[in-house]
This record gives C-alpha cells, structure tokens and sequence, in this order.
C-alpha cells in the first residue's frame, strides 16, 4: 500500500510538473524587427508573431532596433528593447509576484481577440495600417474621429479630440457648444488635434449632459467642416466606475509605455467609449511609431466604428 502511494505520488507531481509547463506565461501582444523565438525541446529560431503563447522553456532572441511586447498571464505587461536573449521563465519571475488583479482582466481580454484574430490581422495588417495617419485632398469634409451618427460617450475631464487633416485647409476652427447651440468654446489652430476639459462647462451636470463639438475649415466654415458630434455624459455610477478602473489600471501598469497605453485604449473601447481609445491608440502610436501591431489594431478599430473604410 505505501510503495503504490508513493508511485501515485509520483505520478502526480509529474502530471502536476507537466501540467504548468504547458501553461502559457505570456501572450504576445506587438512585435517588430527581429524576434525570434525558441520553443522547449528544439534548437529552431522562429519568427516571433502577436497572438503567440509562450511556455516556462521557451526562449526568446531579440535583435538589433527591435520591440517586443508581453502580457504576462497575472496581468502585467512588458516591453522588451534591448537586443538579447531571454528565457521565459525569467521574464516571469520578474512580474509574477507583483499585483495586478485589475488589469489583468482587460490584457486577457485583449490577448483573447489577438489570439481569435491573429492571422486575419496578420493577413490584413497593410491594409489596417492604410487607414491610420491619412491625409485627405480635395475633399468637402473634415473627418473627426467618432462613430458617424451616433452620440459619443465620452469621460468627463480633459479629452483629445483628433481629426484628419485636410490639404485644402490652412487653420481648423474647433467650436464645443450646448445643446441650445450658445458657444461655449471656441479656438483656431493648424494642427489635427485639440485637448480640451469638458469639466470645465460642466458636462455631466443639469443641462450640460450632452455637448457639441464641431471642426471647420476658417476659409469655407460652410463648405469644409465635420459632422457636429453629439458628446453624451456617462450617468454618475457609470463615470465613477471608469475612473476608478482607470486609477487602477494605471496604479497596476504604473510603467509610461507604449504598451500600457494600448492596453488603456483598448479598455476604453471595450467600455463603449470611442474618442477616449482613439486618444490612447495615438498615445501609444506615438511613443513606438515603428511598430506596426500598433498601427495596424487601430486602423481595424477605426473601421470597426466606421470612422474610417478600408482603402481598395
């Protein structure tokens, strides 16, 4: 009886053993230049892919001028820019211990729709990233970055708003009225871009829970302009509740990197809220401009929301 314990016993551990070795510690999220891979068991550099699972034995090769980044399966996130190598389960050790109960809800949900759709994104990748960063010529409108013909939720605090840029255009008018059409705010600028707080004409309260902002061309303000976007305040629960999540998230992922800020984006999106995750898609484009995973998931992210079509 004690000798068939002990070979259970055994048995067990191994299976045990065996059972967190085929656990995925990280899920790529972006990738670019030369990362490779080496999985357990072979001597074969493959080229690294986002969706990947990386196992404890895995290895990683980074070259020269590359970028990878990680999201770790209690959460966290990591970007890797030094070129070398790295063994998993080193890279592990060094996020397992630190909390992260929060995030790590919205990174499994985004490594979950890398994984569903890694190789249409793969296969799509140049024609997500033709949407991004284009200029429009020679046309009537001026594209503001919101869901056509829908109001847009939106957090109550400073916001960027983001347009494309127009060629026939030499200064944009930015107007933020109510809903009795008085102005509210108002300014001039060549750039595509604006910041603006909203707490400041109090959104969300009384008669302010829906806002108006429009863009127009200062040399046709009646030919060249955007649609005027219906701006709608979250209730109070709701709107406690993001900026809570939002404290947490950045508490958790206290690091100022590009891959946080497209984690943060895409809790935004998954909230519903549209113009919040186009401002950190293009925080985080901003910080690693060569990475294309970036480029690429936003563009798909802009055509899911119909800001933009998919160029042929």
């Amino acid at each position: 009886m004690k000798i068939s314990n002990i070979i259970f016993g055994i048995l067990f551990l191994g299976l045990l053993f065996q059972a967190k070795a085929q656990t995925a510690l990280f899920n790529v999220l972006a990738s670019k230049g030369a990362v490779k891979y080496v999985s357990a068991g072979s001597t074969e550099e493959k080229t690294m892919i986002i969706g990947k699972k990386l196992f404890p034995q895995d290895k990683i090769v980074v070259g020269e001028n590359s970028y990878l980044g990680l999201a770790h399966s209690g959460g966290k996130t990591i970007e890797i820019k030094r070129a070398g190598h790295y063994e998993v389960s080193s890279l592990s050790a060094e996020v397992a211990n630190q909390n992260a109960s929060v995030s790590k809800k919205y990174v499994d949900f985004l490594a979950g729709e890398i994984n569903n759709n890694g190789q249409d994104m793969s296969k799509n990748k140049y024609k997500y990233m033709a949407v991004t960063g284009s200029v429009e010529r020679g046309t009537d409108d001026i594209v503001l970055y919101a869901t056509p013909g829908v109001a847009a939720l939106v957090t109550n605090g400073p916001v960027t708003f983001k347009w494309d840029l127009n060629a026939d255009v030499k200064v944009y008018v930015v107007k933020l009225t109510n809903i009795f059409d008085e102005v509210l705010y108002t300014t001039e600028l060549t750039t595509n871009s604006i910041a603006i707080d909203l707490s400041k004409y109090n959104f969300g309260k009384d008669n302010e829970k829906n806002l108006f902002i429009q863009v127009l061309s200062k040399e046709f303000p009646a030919k060249v302009k955007s649609e005027k976007v219906n701006l709608k305040a979250l209730d109070s629960k709701a709107e406690a509740d993001v900026a809570k999540q939002v404290q947490e998230l950045k508490a958790e992922q206290k690091e100022e990197t590009a891959l946080n800020k497209y984690v943060l984006a895409n809790f935004y999106a998954e909230k519903g809220l549209t113009i919040n995750a186009v401002e950190q898609f293009e925080a985080a484009i901003a910080m690693e401009p060569e990475v294309e995973d970036f480029k690429a998931s936003y563009g798909e992210y802009l055509v899911a929301t119909d800001i933009k079509k998919i160029k042929k």
